[in-house]
């Protein structure tokens, strides 16, 4: 019989850099790590850009051998349809697993590479909490995923990140609140849903209709506001960010006065 999930963990850090600018000190990573009632070992869920493992040579963090020469393992291991540039606008799930048996034992892990010039920066647990839907098994757990990914296959850094898929599945796993790290959470609707209903059965599969136009306006007024009261460094960070918003708030709101839900 697959194994059951029994516990989640939503995790964060930011990425290791001798010195972080102003927009890393606000860029945080997030997943969730599952833990199995056969505790063998734990898995690793999260969120990036479509083909990003094999566009950057199976360098994940959450492998030992990472910079192993000439090839980390999971490289040599993974099929040549996933080795591609990656695309920042469309998004893979990837489910790693992790030899750490429990979460201490994962935090371990992040603590031994903790460092500018290891793999994390800040690492911590968010949230932790008993699973709680009632088919938790590996398959099922998988087709979850399934559902969820191909039902909006995009990547979008304001709506659909990593940040915004944790808190949805930590979420949906757990049946409490759980939202992303500021600012990310201004923008974020939670689209827990999209975990249940079987994907071939929607049509709508590019992220574009949930949007609601006036609530994100008045969401990003609000961190608008935080930014100028409360850090002057956030507002680089701010300022290279809103033309890009910009331009995605329009695209967003003439696709939903078009019918046209594709993105360029």
């Amino acid at each position: 019989f697959p194994p059951n999930t029994v516990a989640a963990h939503f995790f964060g850090h930011r990425y290791a850099k001798a010195k972080e600018s102003p927009r890393d000190l606000l860029t945080y990573h997030t997943g969730v790590l599952l833990e199995w009632d056969h505790g063998k070992f734990t898995t690793v869920v999260e969120l990036a850009y479509q083909y990003g493992m094999g566009g950057y040579g199976g360098k994940s963090n959450w492998i030992e051998d990472r910079d192993a020469k000439p090839m980390p393992g999971l490289f040599a291991a993974m099929p040549g349809d996933l080795k591609a540039p990656w695309k920042t606008n469309r998004h893979e799930i990837r489910l790693i697993d992790h030899p750490a048996k429990n979460l201490r034992e994962f935090e371990a892990f992040m603590k031994k590479y903790e460092g500018p010039k290891g793999r994390f920066i800040d690492p911590q647990i968010k949230y932790s909490g008993d699973v709680k839907i009632s088919m938790r098994s590996q398959d099922a757990i998988m087709q979850f995923i399934v559902n969820y990914s191909v039902r909006d296959i995009t990547y979008s850094e304001e709506f659909h990140n990593c940040q915004s898929f944790a808190s949805d599945f930590f979420r949906f796993l757990c049946d409490t609140e759980a939202e992303p790290y500021h600012p990310v959470k201004i923008l974020y609707t939670p689209r827990t849903d999209l975990f249940l209903y079987a994907h071939e059965n929607y049509e709508d599969n590019m992220g574009l209709k949930w949007i609601d136009i006036q609530k994100l306006k008045e969401r990003t007024e609000s961190m608008r506001n935080f930014v100028q009261e409360n850090s002057p460094d956030m507002r680089n960070y701010v300022k290279e960010s809103a033309e890009g918003l910009n331009n995605l708030f329009q695209k967003g709101l003439k696709a939903l006065t078009s019918g046209n839900i594709r993105w360029s």
